[in-house]
């Protein structure tokens, strides 16, 4: 009643009388509130040392809390092994977000061997309990043929499912299938449609991707740079690197933006630290024009450890210099 009513104090000191003497829901609400600052000071490592007790007295919702908790680092290390064996315990238990976290683990090989077989198969015990992450991991496996045959209109429908049960990932995945017309008909109103949707949910490819189109323009949206600044920018506070770079390149241009080298420069530099190759190409280009060579080639030797072949010529060239 006390945790009903807010009064968190109150409600602290019940639940920790109950877990003194083996009320193992206490023990997780204790978790809960230590990571939320509800009636006790927010500490991470307090709430991992509530929860752990919980998982290991039975609480499968504990087992995947903790799971969470060593996949983000929060309260301890990153720890992907044990993400692995606490979300894999409490998917035998029956907990349904369980299954689709170790299922995410084992598609990736994060903490385990990377088994695409025993992720669908976890993805699918989710996804007949409803989980629409899990629906959206299916999509992933038949649009990348991850053990199985790619099949796109199979992708399609799961992402559609996820979709309409609410993941956003699915939703900007609809968007994709829709604007590339991969198993499906291309249709570019549609694709914005779901664009919107992912993003309107806080979804940064959403965001980044709704931005792109907005950029473009489609047959039936005229393109405007000054939305899909809006959008980019969006993404970027979200994270997106693919949106910081595209904020660089408008901010050289001044398309939708007033024009500054400068800040171009700081949004590739932030692309960069998130790893974005094509950003720290950019920042070569940059240091080569101001016939800054060493600086150069060191933004193009990053640019080749990220994935950008195509950074060799520049480093080469530099480097001759």
């Amino acid at each position: 009643t006390a945790y009903r009513n807010k009064d968190y104090p109150a409600a602290a000191g019940f639940f920790r009388d109950a877990a003194a003497v083996g009320e193992i829901r206490a023990m997780k609400n204790l978790g809960i509130m230590h990571s939320k600052g509800l009636g006790v000071p927010q500490s991470q490592s307090e709430a991992l040392l509530w929860f752990k007790q919980a998982a290991e007295a039975g609480s499968p919702e504990a087992m995947n809390s903790l799971g969470v908790r060593y996949q983000k680092g929060r309260g301890t290390k990153r720890d992907y092994a044990q993400a692995a064996a606490w979300f894999r315990r409490a998917a035998e238990a029956g907990n349904v977000s369980a299954m689709n976290n170790v299922a995410l683990l084992v598609m990736r090989g994060h903490g385990v061997s990377q088994n695409h077989a025993e992720a669908r198969a976890w993805f699918e015990k989710a996804a007949a309990d409803g989980n629409a992450n899990a629906m959206n991991g299916l999509g992933i496996l038949y649009a990348q043929g991850l053990g199985v045959a790619v099949d796109e209109p199979t992708a399609v429908d799961w992402y559609r499912k996820g979709a309409d049960a609410g993941d956003r990932n699915a939703m900007n995945s609809m968007g994709v299938m829709l604007e590339r017309g991969r198993g499906v008909k291309k249709d570019l109103a549609k694709a914005l449609a779901w664009y919107r949707k992912a993003a309107d949910a806080g979804d940064p490819s959403g965001q980044f991707n709704l931005g792109t189109l907005y950029l473009k323009g489609t047959p039936t949206i005229a393109a405007d740079s000054r939305v899909a600044v809006q959008w980019f920018h969006r993404a970027a506070e979200a994270g997106n690197s693919d949106a910081m770079l595209s904020l660089g390149n408008l901010s050289l241009r001044g398309e939708g933006v007033p024009k500054s080298a400068p800040k171009a420069q700081a949004f590739f530099e932030r692309a960069a630290a998130a790893g974005n190759g094509a950003a720290m190409l950019n920042l070569g280009i940059s240091c080569e024009e101001r016939r800054e060579f060493p600086q150069a080639a060191k933004w193009y030797r990053r640019a080749l450890k990220a994935g950008l072949p195509e950074a060799q010529a520049a480093y080469d060239r530099v480097v001759v210099k």
